[in-house]
């Protein structure tokens, strides 16, 4: 989970803790709604990060998964991989 800081005053700061997907939602329209190229250089480069940090979120997980299988299933994928491949 990430949190999305949403404020109208400093002193009122409130975090609203998200998923990746919202953050990334959240990013992408602060890119297109960036006033200036400073600014929108900035939202680029965060939203970029939040892409590869999700990507490799994601990649962790289907290798937790892939490796929670059992042997035979994995075998049979290796196969199927190893067909589609050729």
């Amino acid at each position: 989970m990430y949190c999305i800081e949403h404020s109208q005053r400093w002193w009122n700061r409130q975090c609203v803790l998200t998923t990746p997907e919202d953050l990334i939602d959240e990013l992408c329209h602060k890119v297109a709604l960036a006033p200036n190229e400073a600014e929108l250089e900035a939202a680029l480069d965060e939203l970029q990060s939040a892409l590869q940090e999700h990507r490799e979120h994601l990649e962790s997980v289907a290798a937790d998964y892939l490796l929670s299988l059992p042997l035979a299933i994995r075998k049979r994928l290796s196969k199927l991989h190893e067909t589609i491949a050729a």
